[in-house]
């Protein structure tokens, strides 16, 4: 199968040396500021200093965080419980609705050998990501979160600008058309799902569980009003949201609910039915 190949738009090569400075204040102060001050306050603070308004991982301040007893403490630092979710977006692309991976799903044959475009195919509502889902609440705070691995949390708070540029690949899929259910929700509750540490996939992956730890947090589950909810788990280098239901199924929709969410729906069937 012929797959459709994204352009790397920025990597890691492209991060200075140097530190970027925030008004004549290293990057690195920031940084090390929030995470030794007091977790609240973290709100309060202003955007991390990306250069040329570019996602950078190196220059988010989110800690990289193992220990279930710091991620809890720090999602419990933002007050999420509460909150109205007004919209939601992805900073790059989402892997998993790219035209090659919808090919087998979509793709359906007439009685006269045409191949056509099935708009009643199920799609899962799940974004397979490597950075971060923005999700905006009425108040204006902005959280920001992702998995770097199984087992490996990064959440912050009004530190990414909303309109921040991609880091690595162009966006795909406007996120407040496509979890759209989840705007108007209310958090009721932060779910940690938390399983023994032998049970995590390492995925050849670096790995600095705190010193005696036996347990990690496999997901994370914000849970709304309604009882559905959006879930978070890590796999391999990827961040997996998932919109699920009450009893953590996932939730699916016809491919004509969710088309208007492609920012170049007209490209992604093109490159389908051309494939």
């Amino acid at each position: 199968m012929k797959k459709k190949h994204f352009k790397n738009l920025y990597t890691t090569k492209n991060v200075p040396k140097q530190p970027i400075t925030c008004g004549g204040v290293p990057s690195e102060y920031h940084i090390t500021k929030t995470v030794a001050q007091d977790q609240e306050s973290e709100i309060k603070t202003h955007y991390d200093c990306y250069e040329n308004s570019v996602f950078s991982r190196h220059t988010w301040s989110a800690p990289i965080l193992f220990s279930p007893v710091e991620l809890k403490k720090r999602l419990d630092s933002f007050k999420l419980e509460g909150r109205k979710i007004a919209d939601l977006k992805l900073v790059g692309l989402n892997y998993c609705l790219q035209s090659y991976h919808l090919e087998s799903l979509l793709l359906k044959e007439t009685d006269d050998a045409e191949q056509i475009i099935d708009y009643e195919a199920p799609i899962g509502i799940y974004a397979e990501i490597d950075e971060p889902l923005l999700i905006r609440f009425e108040d204006g705070d902005v959280l920001e979160m992702l998995e770097e691995t199984d087992g490996e949390h990064r959440v912050s708070m009004n530190r990414i600008p909303w309109d921040i540029k991609a880091g690595t690949n162009f966006p795909n899929i406007d996120a407040s058309a496509f979890f759209k259910d989840c705007i108007g929700r209310t958090i009721t509750a932060v779910e940690l799902h938390i399983c023994d540490l032998s049970e995590r996939e390492n995925y050849f992956q670096p790995w600095n569980p705190a010193e005696g730890q036996t347990d990690f947090v496999k997901n994370i589950i914000l849970r709304f009003d309604d009882g559905n909810g959006l879930k978070f788990s890590g796999w391999i280098d990827f961040c997996n949201v998932d919109y699920v239901d009450c009893n953590n199924n996932h939730v699916t929709k016809s491919f004509k609910e969710i088309a208007s969410a492609y920012y170049d729906l007209d490209g992604v069937l093109e490159d389908i039915l051309n494939e």
